[in-house]
């Protein structure tokens, strides 16, 4: 294989790998957003949860103190009917007495019942109002997560594509070079780079007299400093035009 068409798989090796992860980036960006979505959603739905809880305290608040009223005023009919019964003054003025005691409580139960209805419509309609708001947020990131589902499915096509045009490239390219990029691609992003000037297109080490003699020639050398493949754009673009003139 000629320096320029190695040189150009390498090339194209390192495109794809650029290309996949960066694909592989935004799908960990989006799996990111969605579960911070998901979360708040289920913080949304705690909350509507909290919010019918505390309506169902006020209810059951009410259902009490009417309970206990209708017990007052069960017991004041009762003794009603038996001060009906008395003769003796005694026995009638204890009872009146009790009565009387009986009745206050009536009135303090109906006042608290009384606070206890217009607190509850008053949390009712505080609630429906927050009910409103929160299906809102609810409809705006259950939107948000059906454009993440679609954007997901195309991040994935993308990805896939990627490594097709991965794998293909790889075997355009032979073994010994194969292990070589492999090796490096361990350790950097960009494992083939041009040599600009008389330095390291990626690191900006000076390539000795010797190698970038070599490199101008059409040799890919490794960098000595970052190990990264060097390769002369120059001396490509030169063997490229060389080749097309001789197949004309």
């Amino acid at each position: 294989m000629s320096a320029i068409h190695l040189v150009e798989k390498l090339k194209a090796l390192s495109l794809a790998h650029e290309k996949i992860s960066g694909t592989q980036g935004l799908v960990k960006q989006q799996t990111e957003f969605i579960k911070q979505k998901e979360a708040t959603l289920a913080l949304l739905g705690q909350k509507i949860a909290s919010l019918d809880e505390e309506l169902k305290h006020a209810q059951k608040e009410i259902a009490e103190i009417d309970l206990e009223l209708a017990s007052v005023q069960d017991q004041e009919d009762k003794l009603q009917k038996k001060l009906k019964t008395l003769k003796k003054v005694k026995e009638t003025t204890a009872l009146e007495k009790e009565l009387a005691l009986l009745a206050r409580k009536r009135f303090d139960l109906e006042r608290a019942l009384e606070a206890a209805w217009n607190t509850f419509t008053a949390l009712k309609q505080s609630i429906a109002s927050a009910k409103i708001k929160i299906h809102q947020e609810e409809a705006v990131i259950k939107s948000e997560l059906n454009a993440c589902a679609k954007t997901a499915s195309e991040l994935k096509n993308k990805l896939s594509s990627g490594e097709v045009a991965w794998n293909e490239a790889l075997s355009q390219i032979p073994a010994e070079w194969q292990a070589r990029y492999a090796r490096m691609l361990n350790s950097v992003t960009n494992p083939i780079v041009a040599v600009n000037s008389s330095v390291c297109g990626a690191c900006f080490y000076t390539v000795v007299e010797k190698d970038l003699h070599r490199i101008k020639t059409g040799e890919i050398l490794a960098c000595r400093s970052c190990y990264r493949l060097l390769y002369n754009d120059a001396m490509c673009a030169t063997l490229d035009a060389t080749e097309r003139q001789a197949a004309y």
